[in-house]
């Protein structure tokens, strides 16, 4: 059974010139790991805060920052230590969007 559904899309320039206040706000120690060692960070960031406020708008879990959004060994995004959450990271030019099914 489906107990939430949370979508968000943004545009990727909104994360060219953010800060490491920002950075560090956004991203959990896991992910500030992946994140020095891409070479498309804007673009990850990007992911990254789509992804989170999507899993807001599924759960309402007012702790989404401090979820951890990783790739498994294929690609996969994954929400680190939950279970029955499927999340969708696409993007296209200058977007990213990100959708999360929350099943029970």
């Amino acid at each position: 059974m489906i107990k939430g559904v949370g979508v968000d899309i943004v545009k990727i320039s909104r994360f060219n010139d953010v800060n490491n206040h920002f950075i560090d706000r956004i991203l959990t120690d896991e992910e500030k790991k992946e994140y020095e060692l891409r070479s498309d960070k804007v673009n990850y960031l990007a992911s990254r805060f789509a992804s989170k406020e999507a899993y807001f708008k599924a759960t309402q879990d007012i702790h989404y920052l401090g979820i951890s959004i990783l790739n498994d060994k294929n690609g996969k995004p994954y929400v680190l230590n939950k279970k029955n959450i499927h999340l969708s990271i696409s993007d296209e030019d200058e977007y990213v969007i990100a959708y999360l099914i929350v099943e029970e």
